[in-house]
């Protein structure tokens, strides 16, 4: 059982450097140029005689890209929530302003706890929307951008095998 795993892996492998169909159509190197770090792995990892230095480079490369990442998130984060305390000092600004305004009238109409709630409970929403709004468009958006990959990908698949039979 062993001895099949091992003939499959080399068989696989062996397709792989030809170039086989299934690679290409995966990694879309002709549709996708901005992807040259994915088909250099890949072709590092199918290439047995490749020096391990390649493969040390591709990881290292893959590890700085995803801390750039984590660096430009963070920052995005810092941006929305220095945006978010702004807001929420000028909104309590705002309702303090409106309060010291306030006719005797219609100060007993509203009573002490539902200022302090104001203040503190509903600027707090707005303060949390700046961070997580760009989530509400972004969602839908990542979505339709991920099933219109898988789709063409799968026209792709298709094409391919109603050409061969």
């Amino acid at each position: 059982m062993l001895l099949r795993f091992a003939e499959s892996v080399q068989l696989g492998s062996e397709r792989a450097r030809e170039g086989s169909e299934e690679t290409s159509v995966l990694l879309q190197t002709e549709y996708c140029p901005s992807k040259p770090l994915l088909k250099a792995l890949w072709n590092y990892i199918t290439d047995q005689e490749a020096p391990s230095w390649k493969g040390y480079f591709y990881a290292m490369l893959l590890f700085l890209l995803a801390c750039f990442q984590t660096l430009f998130e963070q920052r995005y984060m810092y941006v929305c929530l220095a945006l978010g305390v702004k807001l929420k000092t000028a909104i309590t600004g705002l309702v303090y302003h409106k309060i010291l305004v306030l006719s005797a009238a219609a100060k007993k109409t509203t009573t002490t706890g539902e200022i302090v709630n104001l203040v503190s409970v509903d600027v707090q929403k707005l303060t949390d929307l700046m961070v997580y709004f760009n989530g509400t468009w972004l969602a839908p958006v990542r979505i339709i951008i991920c099933f219109v990959f898988l789709w063409q990908l799968f026209i792709k698949i298709c094409g391919k095998e109603t050409t061969v039979q």
